[in-house]
């Protein structure tokens, strides 16, 4: 049976408002995780107006377990090769057919609008009066099923438009993954101009970016997710992630602790060892559980054991649980100012490809 919504309301006194808000005043931000959802709200000048939360319901975390399987990929826009678009006609006309039909356009976007709807139910009585919210964007963990279409169908069912705010990736997809939501917010990995971008065919190395080098961790009673990160800005970004659905604070009472805790170092280490030459210089702690104090234990085991006697990493774990909705609303809000180019979704028709086969775009040979 799935598990009821439960919704936690954190107040301020900016949240008491002697006037109506529109939605054009404000810039609303969500981050979709395993066991729960977040949502932060930022007013056109960038002050913070309300944040809420919303647990997840057991066909949400079901599809999420799901769409973190390599084996559940599947081809979607944007399509790298002329023949994708054909190959995937028929599971579009489905998602169409369904569509029009007024219910989901698949079983993972119904279960994905669940929490979305949540969220928005809370934000609009947060904000209070009759505010109606018309778009939001929303931060995921980096899950190899996910895709720009689920996001884009489950805002829609919500009744809310989705805000894409990626407009260059270095991965399969445009979403906005947790870390960039974390970078941003934090004021990290900051952009040397507005509007600067790096192509999708340049390879991201540490000589072309400096030292933004980054390691986060994002822990809470129900997952655990890591990732070493390497960022040109906020905005682009190349990481290599170890996402658990099992090592969640709460299965520490479920077995054996020392095993446990040993679990959850062993899934640190992991995105880290492949980058031995480079090692991070700042690590972020994110999650509801980010400062559990055997959790920080078994952090200063990980740091101990893989900087040894170099330069100590920072650890930043400012407003564990809010920080990556913050950055999406961040992001969202540079967008709505015009700070940043508002991104077109990924269409059916794929990328541009000239009469000898070759993408236009990043003159990738098919």
């Amino acid at each position: 049976m799935a598990r009821s919504i439960i919704l936690t309301l954190l107040f301020s006194p900016a949240t008491i408002f002697s006037a109506e808000i529109l939605a054009t005043d404000v810039n609303i931000g969500f981050q979709l995780n395993y066991g729960y959802g977040t949502a932060a709200v930022l007013h056109s000048n960038g002050t913070l107006l309300a944040t809420t939360r919303a647990n997840s319901t057991q066909s949400f975390r079901e599809t999420f377990k799901k769409l973190s399987l390599s084996k559940n990929q599947h081809l979607a826009p944007p399509y790298d090769l002329p023949y994708e678009r054909y190959a995937d006609a028929a599971r579009q006309r489905a998602r169409a057919s369904r569509k029009a039909a007024g219910l989901p356009a698949s079983d993972d976007v119904e279960a994905l609008s669940s929490l979305i709807t949540e969220l928005c139910r809370a934000t609009e009585r947060e904000l209070g009066g009759d505010f109606n919210m018309t778009q939001a964007a929303a931060a995921v963990p980096r899950l190899p099923a996910l895709y720009d279409e689920d996001l884009y169908d489950a805002f829609e069912y919500s009744g809310v438009e989705y805000l894409q705010i990626m407009n260059e990736t270095q991965h399969k997809t445009y979403l906005t993954y947790e870390s960039s939501a974390a970078l941003v917010e934090l004021d990290l990995a900051v952009q040397r101009s507005p509007f600067e971008e790096v192509g999708c065919d340049e390879e991201i190395s540490v000589e072309n970016i400096g030292e933004d080098v980054y390691y986060l961790v994002d822990f809470t009673r129900d997952s655990l997710a890591a990732y070493y990160t390497r960022a040109r800005s906020a905005y682009v970004v190349m990481e290599s992630a170890n996402i658990s659905f099992e090592l969640g604070l709460s299965k520490s009472a479920e077995t054996d602790s020392a095993f446990y805790w040993e679990s959850v170092r062993a899934a640190m280490l992991d995105p880290l060892v492949y980058h031995i030459s480079s090692k991070p210089g700042t690590i972020i702690l994110t999650g509801d559980c980010a400062t559990d104090a055997e959790f920080r234990k078994v952090l200063d085991s990980v740091v101990a054991q893989w900087w040894r006697e170099e330069v100590q990493p920072e650890i930043i774990d400012e407003d564990a649980m809010f920080v990556q909705a913050k950055g999406v609303a961040e992001f969202v809000r540079r967008q709505n100012n015009g700070e940043r180019e508002k991104p077109e979704r990924p269409n059916l028709e794929g990328k541009a490809f000239d009469v000898q086969g070759q993408q236009r775009l990043g003159g990738i040979s098919p």
